[in-house]
């Protein structure tokens, strides 16, 4: 047999399958589109993450910057712990770097007595503030913004997906209701 002469293959016929319906194509496009998206978000939100976690670093350093430790003093003593309560905000006296003795509110542990030392910190004006925000903190809020808009990514896709294949498996039941009526009444009466 001559190269020339060879049989040639029907691709259609090689694959074994059967024929693709319109909205089969419809579903491989878009669950192709889907992805992409869901891609191009998982890298988004890792951008994201990263953004937000060198965004509270360098807040975490401007706080450190502003605020000072200082140990503080109870005025009067916390009451005993209940309810797996640990902490409680209570009158703390301190004494600022100008010698002026201070009094204002802080966080201190349960079951505390009057003057025992709490550790708290206050900005330039000395009122008692928050710690500084930690390394801990950053990857906390990077971590927890790039999940979350994973997440909503995720739960998008799954929305466009399930309503694809919502509306392709309607489109498909229609097309077979039309396909039985047109073949039933030839198919019935080869079996009376």
């Amino acid at each position: 047999m001559q190269p020339d002469q060879r049989p040639r293959k029907n691709s259609k016929a090689d694959t074994g399958r059967m024929p693709r319906r319109p909205t089969d194509r419809i579903e491989d496009l878009v669950a192709s589109v889907l992805a992409l998206l869901l891609l191009v978000s998982v890298i988004a939100a890792a951008a994201i993450g990263i953004h937000v976690h060198a965004g509270v670093r360098e807040l975490a350093r401007v706080q450190a910057a502003a605020r000072t430790p200082v140990t503080a003093t109870l005025t009067q003593g916390t009451p005993s712990p209940r309810g797996g309560e640990t902490a409680v905000t209570a009158k703390v006296r301190w004494t600022g770097p100008d010698g002026v003795e201070r009094v204002g509110d802080a966080q201190a542990r349960t079951g505390l007595n009057a003057g025992a030392p709490v550790a708290i910190w206050v900005d330039r004006s000395q009122h008692v503030v928050p710690p500084p925000a930690g390394p801990t903190d950053a990857l906390i809020a990077g971590i927890a913004l790039g999940a979350t808009l994973i997440a909503a990514a995720i739960g998008l896709v799954a929305l466009a997906w399930a309503g694809t294949r919502r509306l392709t498996m309607a489109r498909n039941c229609s097309r077979w209701q039309r396909e039985w009526a047109r073949v039933e009444p030839t198919w019935s009466t080869r079996y009376r």
